[in-house]
């Protein structure tokens, strides 16, 4: 195998994290919006529509990465937007059911966890032609997110929270995305055929 294919493009990661944080940072603010407006009609909202927007913009982001580097067979931004918007979801239901759950200490790590493993869920399958490890994602997604919903209910600030829980998410992922891509399966596309070697001749021995 030729060492040359053992390499990511270098810029490829810092895309990723480019990408990520704005999918992030968009994410939030249109999704806070989105609450906002959808709150004078249904006053029971408790951030809806802000994790599937949250969920969208990011996978939409990460996506635009991934599709310049693999071949995408499957869906990879819709899991991700369903995967942050139904544990808002569960959340209203228990509230409706007098489970006030978001009021506990840690349920907004728990939902950002939860949400990150159903899009993880959905998600891996699209590294499967490209890794030998693609259910590492699985694994990298929920302790991204997990990590992210940490960091924005931290003591930063908003912005400085936002930011934060952006550069973990894209960080954490983007480090498992590397790995995963760097695997022997990942090269095998791109391997000389053999038969193509055997039928190859120097043209110069023919004068």
């Amino acid at each position: 195998m030729d060492p040359e294919y053992k390499t990511i493009p270098k810029g490829f990661f810092l895309r990723w994290v480019i990408f990520t944080i704005v999918g992030v940072i968009v994410g939030l603010s249109v999704g806070a919006f989105g609450d906002h407006f959808v709150n004078k009609i249904y006053i029971g909202d408790k951030n809806i529509v802000l994790g599937f927007i949250l969920g969208a913009t990011v996978g939409l982001a990460q996506l635009m990465v991934l599709e310049k580097r693999i071949t995408i067979k499957g869906s990879w931004m819709l899991p991700c937007s369903i995967g942050m918007g139904l544990p808002f979801i569960v959340d209203v239901i228990l509230i409706e059911a007098g489970i006030k759950f978001h009021d506990l200490p840690y349920s907004f790590i728990v939902i950002g966890t939860v949400g990150g493993f159903i899009a993880g869920l959905f998600q891996w399958r699209v590294f499967s032609p490209h890794s030998e490890i693609p259910g590492l994602w699985i694994i990298a997604s929920p302790i991204g997110w997990g990590l992210c919903f940490a960091s924005i209910k931290g003591p930063l600030g908003l912005a400085g929270n936002v930011i934060l829980g952006a550069v973990a998410l894209s960080l954490t992922t983007g480090i498992v995305v590397m790995m995963m891509l760097k695997s022997p399966e990942h090269y095998e596309q791109f391997e000389e055929d053999p038969q193509e070697r055997n039928q190859t001749f120097d043209r110069s021995q023919y004068g």
